[in-house]
């Protein structure tokens, strides 16, 4: 009988414990947005093509064994310009040699935030994986649940074009912000078990 106890008390966690994936919805009206404010000229470059997943174990929506990948095809933004957009991806991105901007993490902090849908304020830190310079980065966003099987997730924050060896030529400067503003807004699908 104490055997049987023992059994349950070890067992019962780990068989309650789910595992839980959400993958990027491809088809939602996902966006990814790079701002660059220059003394000459302010631009926006525009794609939805984000793909990836957040996994974790657990009961909990943001359990201490969790893990998230994400990539967004470079090659895919669009300034308005078409000139600009092969500039930006021929001379500063090179996206012939890194096609994709990659983020690969795990949540670390997450707090319930007072709205009328289910909404979490949460932080990541990751690897951002630009041009081939991988930086360890914290990003802080809102998570929402509209549905019990949709998640979305909206995030703001910046990046120093240097720090991941983009090279702007001088004269450019004035046409390009060495900071740029990202900010991505794009919904995620749970997985069916």
């Amino acid at each position: 009988m104490k055997i049987a106890r023992f059994l349950v008390v070890i067992l019962l966690p780990i068989l309650q414990a789910q595992a839980v994936e959400w993958n990027v919805d491809t088809q939602a009206k996902n966006l990814v947005k790079f701002i660059s404010r220059a003394p000459l000229e302010e631009f926006e470059g525009i794609t939805n093509h984000i793909d990836g997943y957040i996994y974790w174990e657990g009961d909990s929506v943001f359990s201490r064994s969790n893990e998230m990948y994400f990539e967004v095809d470079l090659r895919t933004i669009d300034t308005g310009i078409g000139l600009r957009n092969r500039h930006m991806r021929e001379n500063y991105l090179e996206t012939d040699r890194w096609p994709y901007a990659v983020f690969q993490g795990k949540v670390t902090e997450v707090s319930r935030l007072d709205t009328s849908v289910v909404a979490y304020r949460a932080v990541a830190t990751g690897t951002l994986s630009i041009h081939g310079v991988d930086r360890t980065v914290r990003v802080e966003g809102r998570v929402l649940f509209p549905e019990t099987d949709r998640m979305r997730i909206q995030v703001r924050f910046q990046v120093k074009l240097t720090d991941y060896r983009i090279k702007i030529p001088r004269i450019m400067f004035f046409k390009l912000n060495e900071i740029i503003q990202l900010e991505l807004d794009f919904f995620l699908v749970k997985v069916a078990d």
